[in-house]
């Protein structure tokens, strides 16, 4: 049975994209895909702010080893999916930055990863 993770992205529309971990082979499962991510995250202290750069998709990806991944490699790891929805074609992203890592609230769920990509 699928995890909780994987059924609430697929609940709440989540896209197909394909992951390539930087080390093994290709494979397809549905992320939320964020387009349009907050421009402006606080830093770790919070006394200061950085924005992202112009370009970056944030993802939510279920941490499943089935309909997800397990672990990510930044500045290695490929995501491919349409960049527009309207484009025909995929482009392909790299993984530039985990935003945050939780292992889920129950033994049911593994948990979601936030990550910012860039073409």
């Amino acid at each position: 049975m699928p995890s909780d993770s994987v059924l609430m992205v697929a609940a709440l529309g989540g896209e197909v994209i394909t992951y390539t971990p930087y080390d093994d082979e290709s494979k397809t499962f549905k992320a939320i895909v964020n387009r349009r991510p907050t421009q402006v995250q606080p830093n770790v202290s919070g006394a200061s702010k950085f924005a992202y750069h112009a370009n970056v998709i944030e993802l939510q990806i279920p941490r499943d080893a089935t309909a997800g991944v397990l672990s990510i490699a930044e500045g290695q790891d490929k995501v491919s999916f349409k960049k527009s929805l309207d484009d025909e074609d995929e482009t392909e992203f790299t993984v530039t930055k985990i935003v945050q890592e939780d292992t889920g609230l129950v033994p049911s769920d593994g948990g979601m990863f936030t990550v910012l990509v860039q073409a």
